[in-house]
C-alpha cells in the first residue's frame, strides 16, 4: 500500500464545509508522574486557535506521587481563561485510568461534549488541531492527526522518528488516498462521543487500547480519517533499553488485540468479504507475519548457501525498496538509514517475544524529560 502515499489528496479543496458549525471537545490527558512535561502540554493547548469556551481539558492523574497535580494547578492559576481540571484516579494502566476518569465525568453529568480528544502527557499539539478536528468531524466520526517527533538527535530517537514517518506515509496517507481506514496512534485523535460509547472503549483492555478501539470501530462500520496537516509533537525515547521496553509493550498489546479480535474479523470477512476487513486482518496479524518473515529470512540464507540465488535476489529487491521508502519518508536524509535499520532489526525479535509473552499485561511506563 505504500505506493499509494506518493500523491496526497487535499480533501479541503473538494469538500464543502459549514463554517458556522462549532463542535465541543473534552480533551483527556492521562498522566502518571509527569511533572516534567505536563505544563508544556497545557501551554501548547492554550495556543489553540479554537474558542476556549468550546473545549475542556481533563488531566487524569493516575497514582501520581510527584508534583504533577501541583504543576497543573500552578498552570491553571496562570491561565484562568482555560477550562482545566485534574481528575485523580487509581488506574494502574492507561486504559484503566481513562475509563475511571470517564466514569467520574458520567456520574457528574459532564460527559456531554460532542467529541473526545486524547493526548499523551508529553505531547504538544499544533495550534490548529481542534479547528481541523471540527472541520473533519462534519463527515468523520473518528479522526487522527500526524505524530511528529520533538526530538531526533541520536540513533534511538531518530529510529522512532523514521518509524512514525513510515507509518504516516506507508499506512495512514496511503489508506486515505484509496478510501480505506487509517489507524489510531495512541494520541492526537478525536472520536465522536456517541460513537466512542457505541464502539465501547470501556472494553478495550489490552496494552494497545488504541489499536483495539481502531479494529472494533472498523468492525462497527466506521473509518478513521487521517489528518496530515495537523500534528502532535511526541517526545521520543533516547536510550536503547527503554526503547526496547516500550516497543515490547506495543508488541504484546498488538498480539493481545490479534488474539482478541482476529476471529471476529475473519468471521465478518467470511460473511461479507470487503477490502477494508481484509486490510484490517493483514494489519492485525503483523506479529504472526513477523515470525513468518523471520523464518523466510532463514530459508533465504539456506537457499543462498545451496546455490539457489532467486530468493536472495528477491530479498535484496525488497530490502532496497524499504531503504528507498525510508529516504522518501524522511526527505531523502541519509542520516535516517542506520537508525531505521537498527529499529527494524530490533522489532523482529520484539514482535516474536511479544507474541510469546502476550499474557504479560504489566504496564511499562515511558519516562519523559
Amino acid at each position: 500500500t505504500s505506493l499509494f502515499s506518493i500523491k496526497s489528496v487535499n480533501h479541503k479543496q473538494v469538500e464543502p464545509y459549514d463554517r458556522e458549525r462549532k463542535e465541543t471537545f473534552s480533551i483527556l490527558i492521562p498522566c502518571h508522574n509527569e511533572q516534567n512535561v505536563i505544563q508544556k502540554n497545557l501551554a501548547a493547548i492554550s495556543k489553540s486557535t479554537y474558542d476556549k469556551n468550546l473545549y475542556n481539558v481533563y488531566v487524569i492523574a493516575d497514582n501520581c506521587t510527584d508534583n504533577t497535580v501541583a504543576r497543573v494547578k500552578e498552570f491553571m492559576s496562570a491561565a484562568p481563561g482555560m477550562n482545566i481540571e485534574v481528575l485523580e484516579v487509581k488506574g494502574g494502566t492507561k486504559p484503566r485510568a481513562i475509563n475511571k476518569a470517564i466514569q467520574i465525568l458520567k456520574e457528574r453529568g459532564e460527559w456531554d461534549k460532542d467529541n473526545i480528544v486524547f493526548l499523551d502527557s508529553d505531547n504538544q499539539c499544533s495550534p490548529g488541531m481542534l479547528e481541523s478536528f471540527n472541520y473533519y468531524h462534519e463527515r468523520n466520526a473518528i479522526v487522527q492527526c500526524r505524530i511528529e517527533s520533538e526530538n531526533a538527535d541520536n540513533i534511538v530517537s531518530r529510529g522512532f522518528k523514521s518509524a512514525f514517518n513510515n507509518m504516516r506515509y506507508g499506512f495512514q496517507l496511503a489508506r486515505n488516498n484509496i478510501g480505506l481506514s487509517g489507524s489510531l496512534c495512541g494520541t492526537g485523535f478525536s472520536v465522536n462521543r456517541e460513537v466512542f460509547d457505541e464502539v465501547g472503549f470501556s472494553d478495550c483492555t489490552t496494552l494497545t487500547e488504541d489499536l483495539e478501539f481502531s479494529i472494533k470501530a472498523i468492525l462497527d462500520g466506521y473509518k478513521i480519517r487521517f489528518i496530515d496537516e495537523q500534528y502532535v509533537l511526541n517526545q521520543n525515547v533516547t536510550k536503547t533499553i527503554p526503547s526496547l521496553k516500550q516497543r515490547l509493550r506495543w508488541n504484546r498489546g498488538h498480539s493481545q488485540t490479534m488474539i482478541k479480535l482476529a476471529p471476529r474479523l475473519l468471521k465478518t470477512f467470511i460473511k461479507k468479504p470487503s477490502l477494508q476487513i481484509f486490510d484490517s486482518i493483514i494489519f492485525l496479524c503483523t506479529p504472526a507475519k513477523s515470525v513468518l518473515y523471520l523464518l523466510m529470512l532463514l530459508l533465504q540464507f539456506t537457499a543462498a548457501a545451496s546455490g539457489s540465488y532467486m530468493s536472495p535476489i528477491l530479498f535484496t529487491i525488497s530490502l532496497m525498496y524499504q531503504l528507498l521508502f525510508c529516504l522518501y519518508c524522511n526527505d531523502w536524509n541519509f542520516s535516517f538509514i542506520i537508525p531505521f535499520i537498527k529499529y527494524a532489526l530490533e522489532m523482529i525479535p520484539l514482535m516474536g517475544y511479544g507474541a510469546v509473552t502476550y499474557r504479560d499485561t504489566n504496564w511499562v511506563k515511558t519516562e519523559h524529560k
